[in-house]
């Protein structure tokens, strides 16, 4: 699911922001990061909010991603790529699941339960 997740776009995990740094990298490497609509067009919003920590992407967008990127970047395998994307965004799925638990869990409402 990519939509916006209430709460967790201010502080998103740390494993979210290794992902984050994984999709810049590859960006960075097209010699295009501050002109990021020739690379995405019109999925640039998209791609912004990905760096942004709002959204973490879907397999179908890591694999946009690299694609993407693999037409400014010769040589790139875009399997690899791709399936280094994929891990990095599952643990970041995780990582934010685990922060979502712990804020439940430490809310004033729950403290009072015994």
């Amino acid at each position: 699911m990519e939509a916006d997740t209430p709460g967790t776009d201010r502080h998103p995990p740390r494993e979210q922001h290794l992902l984050i740094e994984q999709i810049k990298d590859l960006i960075e490497r097209t010699g295009l990061s501050q002109d990021m609509w020739l690379v995405f067009g019109p999925e640039t919003l998209r791609i912004e909010r990905y760096l942004s920590g709002r959204v973490i992407p879907n397999y179908y967008w890591t694999h946009q991603i690299v694609l993407h990127c693999a037409g400014f970047i010769p040589g790139l395998y875009q399997e690899e790529e791709t399936d280094r994307l994929d891990v990095a965004a599952e643990v970041a799925r995780r990582a934010r699941v685990r922060e979502r638990r712990i804020a439940r869990n430490a809310s004033p409402a729950r403290r009072g339960r015994g």
